[in-house]
């Protein structure tokens, strides 16, 4: 959640004038400060608490039902003082300075209850590999830590944040998640299509913005319009054009994935079934169904296709199938980047045929 709404601010401040000219600022903002909200809760008990996870997730995997008649419990879990954990700490971090600055100009006083508690929520060093009680992927804290720094500088311009992310730029374990890579893996591979995508149309923007034309990499120069074209052809591919001609965004074209594996998406609103569903009810009677699902998850992002670009419909195929906050969140900003150089185009073409 924590690297959703970071992503979702830093496209609010990257692209503030071309989201707001296609009417969407208010929105992002109001789906930003729900994120931002949650964090804020999770923190608010004392300042050397983060609560991390709610719910027994083994327990919750067991059964496939509506978050309505959920009954597992809704366990409680938190980094302290005693039992830190790094990663989601600098994270949360880092996306509550993100927000500050999307709220900065609008509302003052949040923004700085945002800042305060960004300082505030990383006081203490240590893995959350001891503690983590599920989702443990692990590739060290340093990233979370450089990436929290460089928006709490962003977002206070102390510099000690600065110097701190100066410092320590050379760890020698690679950030390697923001690569500009096309496949990295099987499960989910859209996560990393997206953030990629993301990541080489802010880099573009800052090169034009320091006047260089491009980067060397090896013998060959990968001008700006060249980094520009390879991250839309990530975005055209997951929204149609690819060997599949299927739109991996739901609800986006005229062939889209139909069997999200999302339990509210999958099984009968309440308004259509009031009566509840119990955790075997679900799985037995709807998840393995070979129907669409009766609920249309509009714009959610899926896992996207396998390693030779084809994809399966089908829900229980969760690797595949299952949509993510993180994926949409960079999504958001690969899409408003296109945005504002599709209106420039524009503005080129029509001043050309003056």
């Amino acid at each position: 959640m924590a690297f959703s709404i970071c992503l979702l601010s830093w496209s609010a401040t990257e692209y503030r004038n071309q989201i707001n000219a296609a009417d969407q600022l208010i929105n992002l903002q109001a789906s930003i400060r729900w994120g931002t909200n949650f964090l804020l809760k999770a923190h608010n008990t004392s300042s050397n608490t983060l609560y991390t996870q709610v719910g027994d997730a083994n327990r919750d995997h067991q059964c496939w039902e509506r978050p309505e008649d959920m009954d597992t419990p809704p366990t409680l879990y938190k980094i302290t003082s005693s039992s830190p954990g790094t990663e989601p700490a600098a994270e949360a971090a880092a996306a509550l300075a993100a927000a500050s600055i999307v709220f900065k100009g609008v509302d003052s006083n949040y923004s700085a209850l945002l800042l305060n508690h960004s300082k505030s929520v990383d006081k203490y060093r240590g893995s959350y590999q001891g503690s983590c009680p599920f989702y443990c992927s692990y590739s060290g804290y340093q990233d979370e830590l450089l990436w929290g720094a460089v928006w709490l500088y962003k977002a206070s311009g102390d510099n000690a944040y600065l110097n701190y992310a100066s410092n320590n730029e050379g760890w020698s374990q690679a950030a390697n998640e923001f690569s500009g890579l096309l496949y990295t893996r099987d499960s989910s591979n859209l996560q990393y299509a997206t953030s990629a995508s993301m990541i080489l149309l802010v880099y573009s923007n800052i090169l034009t913005a320091a006047r260089v034309n491009g980067v060397q990499c090896g013998s060959v120069n990968f001008s700006t319009s060249k980094i520009k074209d390879f991250a839309k052809s990530q975005v055209d591919y997951i929204l149609g054009n690819n060997p599949m001609k299927m739109s991996y965004m739901v609800g986006f074209g005229s062939k889209y994935p139909t069997q999200l594996h999302h339990r509210g998406a999958s099984l009968p609103s309440i308004y259509n079934h009031s009566a509840k569903i119990g955790c075997n009810d679900g799985y037995s009677t709807w998840y393995t169904s070979s129907k669409p699902n009766p609920n249309t998850h509009v714009g959610a992002i899926v896992g996207g296709p396998n390693s030779n670009d084809q994809f399966t419909d089908s829900r229980t195929d969760y690797s595949h199938l299952e949509p993510t906050t993180y994926i949409n969140a960079a999504f958001v900003g690969s899409v408003a980047a296109l945005i504002g150089q599709s209106k420039e185009e524009n503005i080129l073409f029509t001043l050309a045929d003056v």
